[in-house]
């Protein structure tokens, strides 16, 4: 059985990210949102 190591997220900051944007992590919370919807379905 592999194990599982705890690594500390890195603290970004988006106001001056020259890739990362409010878009962009609009995005994301929309691809957590749409997985937990996929797995709330296949439970019922």
């Amino acid at each position: 059985m592999t194990s599982l190591k705890y690594s500390k997220p890195e603290r970004i900051w988006l106001k001056d990210h020259p890739e990362l944007d409010e878009r962009w992590l609009q995005d994301r919370i929309g691809e957590i949102n749409g997985v937990s919807n996929c797995l709330e379905c296949q439970a019922c």
